[in-house]
């Protein structure tokens, strides 16, 4: 998959989730997301930035790879805002990005994060869940 295909679902997501919330289907416009989320997970898994990071041949793929990634987050942190404010801003806060703001409706639009932009390591915002072992 390529960055492309991100920025069609994007798209797709807007109108997916403007649609849901319009008719108060919240649990179908958190499925959209979720979607979103897993494509993006697919893309990291087929892109492989930890290997392009090895060479310095491919250190363009690699940028165009990070910024498709972020601006995906960027994305989904917006969608995100009504369900799980906290997070989101969380979320915006590493990305270097203003939050306590109503989302405007470029922020549903790709594009909006700017090339070079400097983002903060911070804390895992999901942490990986460890199931206990049951004997």
């Amino acid at each position: 998959m390529e960055g492309k295909g991100l920025i069609e679902r994007s798209a797709k997501l807007n109108d997916e989730v403007d649609h849901a919330m319009s008719n108060l289907q919240f649990s179908r416009a958190l499925e959209s997301i979720w979607d979103y989320i897993g494509l993006v997970n697919k893309y990291v898994e087929i892109s492989k930035p930890w290997v392009l990071a090895k060479e310095l041949s491919e250190r363009n793929k690699l940028n165009e790879v990070l910024y498709n990634l972020v601006e995906s987050i960027r994305i989904i942190s917006s969608f995100i805002l009504p369900f799980m404010p906290n997070v989101a801003a969380e979320m915006y806060n590493q990305l270097g990005l203003p939050s306590g703001e109503e989302p405007v409706e470029s922020d549903f639009s790709w594009g909006g994060m700017r090339p070079g932009t400097k983002v903060c390591k911070g804390s895992p915002i999901f942490p990986k869940f460890e199931h206990p072992i049951v004997n």
